[in-house]
């Protein structure tokens, strides 16, 4: 079976959206033959799409070859390196933040759960301001005292502080921890 990504750069060349099918596995068939002036037969690519779980064995190199000259490769080699490449230039979700090691004015969307999420800018002295918030008990325009913030770890909020009141500390996604971390600009939709 063919990686999701290699599906998705056929499934692209293809302009047909999703290959789920045996019939779109028929057209796809014949738009490789169209194209390359070669065949590969819908038997194969119902195998290689994981439509018809029967069948052992990997594709012959000439199959591989074809479909990479259908993605507009030479070769499969190419095909190969320019998705390694491609996967290296994307940009890594961010997994840590720690407060010391950021620029004041840097923005962050913090999620706990689809509906549970906060929006802090950077200040400084590990301490953020609440620029959005949605099912957390904070308010917009608290100060919040953060030292870290890790994915799949609950955050720790050490201080809030509320109209120059200090409240205790709260811990946020006791349950999920933090879902995801992610820059934030003011005109970035959330959820």
């Amino acid at each position: 079976m063919l990686s999701i990504r290699i599906k998705e750069k056929i499934e692209k060349e293809f302009g047909k959206g999703s290959i789920k099918y045996a019939k779109d596995c028929d057209a796809l068939s014949q738009a490789i033959a169209n194209k390359c002036n070669c065949k590969v037969s819908s038997s194969t690519l119902k195998r290689l799409f994981g439509i018809n779980k029967s069948g052992v064995g990997s594709p012959r190199g000439f199959t591989l070859e074809v479909l990479a000259n259908y993605m507009n490769y030479h070769s499969w080699e190419d095909m190969l390196r320019d998705i390694t490449n491609a996967n290296k230039k994307k940009i890594q979700p961010l997994q840590t933040l720690i407060s010391k090691e950021l620029s004041a004015g840097a923005k962050f969307l913090i999620s706990f759960s689809p509906q549970s999420y906060i929006a802090i800018e950077y200040i400084n002295n590990n301490r953020f301001k609440l620029l959005l918030q949605n099912r957390t008990p904070l308010m917009v325009n608290d100060v919040l005292e953060i030292t870290k913030v890790e994915t799949h770890v609950p955050l720790l909020i050490r201080k809030i502080i509320r109209n120059d009141i200090i409240h205790a500390e709260i811990i946020l996604g006791k349950i999920t921890g933090v879902t995801e971390i992610k820059k934030y600009s003011n005109n970035l939709k959330t959820k």
